[in-house]
């Protein structure tokens, strides 16, 4: 069994704001999955890189799985993160890279270039959690009989890996999610620590 993304309109619908009541896109929504069979997937994702910026800006995987690193752009990247769950690094490139990158630990991995310090994205690595991922409406779909959902979003606080446990009820159609650090990261966030610096 994979965790599949809840995208229905069934159950729940829940808007996602900041404390300025702007809609929050990329805030992912987890519960416990009903099935507890092992998640697995052989699909390899793909995380692009476009106009100096990683597409998608947050991608949720499953643990175990592949992820390729396409470089879209006339100019090469250096890829890398220093993250808990996963450290790695695709020295300067251009095109495909010669093999994905296996990312078998859950948790938040913070992506950055080691040339673009404004490049910033982030891979969510499920634990075989049920989730849903919202969009530039900041809508979240959970399932009706969901009491409690665990919320994260990279604005949360400096570390990035922050989550946050809100519990629903009937009448829960909206959560504000105050964050403590700009949406769009200041240039050099991230890139500070250089591989080979």
């Amino acid at each position: 069994m994979i965790a599949a993304q809840v995208t229905g309109v069934s159950g729940k619908s829940l808007r996602i704001t900041d404390q300025n009541g702007s809609a929050l896109s990329d805030v992912i929504a987890t519960w416990p999955a009903e099935d507890d069979a092992a998640t697995s997937s052989t699909t390899v994702a793909i995380v692009d890189q476009v106009d100096r910026q990683f597409v998608p800006h947050v991608k949720v995987i499953e643990q175990g799985q592949q992820v390729s690193f396409p470089n879209s752009d006339n100019i090469r990247h250096h890829v890398y993160s220093f993250s808990a769950a996963k450290t790695f690094e695709i020295k300067l490139y251009s095109g495909e890279p010669s093999d994905p990158v296996t990312f078998a630990t859950p948790g938040i991995v913070v992506l950055g270039c080691n040339i673009h310090d404004q490049m910033i994205g982030y891979i969510y690595v499920n634990d075989g959690s049920e989730y849903s991922q919202s969009g530039k409406d900041g809508m979240l779909y959970i399932p009706e009989d969901v009491s409690s959902v665990t919320l994260w979003h990279p604005g949360l606080d400096l570390t990035q890996t922050r989550r946050k446990v809100v519990e629903l009820n009937q009448d829960t159609d909206s959560v504000t999610l105050p964050l403590t650090v700009p949406q769009k990261p200041e240039p050099k966030t991230f890139g500070k620590r250089k591989f080979g610096g």
